[in-house]
C-alpha cells in the first residue's frame, strides 16, 4: 500500500505596501544596524504613524531626513505581522512650476519660502 503524504499548504501572505503624502513632523537617529548602516524613527503628522526604515535599507543614503521636517513627502510604508510599521521609502513631493520639474533643492526653497 502506498504511502500517503501530508501535504501542508503555506501560504504566504503579501506584504501590502500603503503610499500616502504626510508632512514629515519629526525625525530622530538610531543606533546602527549591525552592519553599520543607519536607522532612523519617523513620525508623520496626519497620518498617526510612526516607524523606522529597515536595517541596511539603501535609500535612506538618497535623504538627510533632518532637512525633510516639516516638508509635504510622499511616504511608502508597510507594516510587519506583529504590527510594527516599516517606513520603505520618503521622498520630497514634486512641484512644477511653469511647467518644469523643480529640483529637490529648488523645491524646499521654495516651500520654505511659503512658510
Amino acid at each position: 500500500m502506498p504511502k500517503t503524504i501530508n501535504h501542508k499548504l503555506k501560504t504566504k501572505m503579501q506584504t501590502l505596501h500603503i503610499t500616502k503624502n504626510a508632512i514629515l513632523d519629526s525625525t530622530k537617529r538610531l543606533k546602527n544596524s549591525t552592519n553599520g548602516n543607519p536607522r532612523y524613527s519617523f513620525n508623520f503628522d496626519g497620518l498617526g504613524i510612526s516607524g523606522t526604515n529597515q536595517s541596511d535599507a539603501g535609500w535612506i543614503y538618497g535623504i538627510t531626513p533632518s532637512n525633510l521636517e516639516g516638508m509635504p513627502v510622499t511616504v511608502e510604508f508597510h507594516h510587519t505581522k506583529s504590527g510594527r510599521v516599516v517606513i520603505d521609502s520618503v521622498e520630497l513631493i514634486k512641484v512644477k512650476r511653469n511647467g518644469k520639474l523643480l529640483s529637490e533643492r529648488e523645491t524646499l526653497e521654495l516651500i520654505r519660502k511659503h512658510n
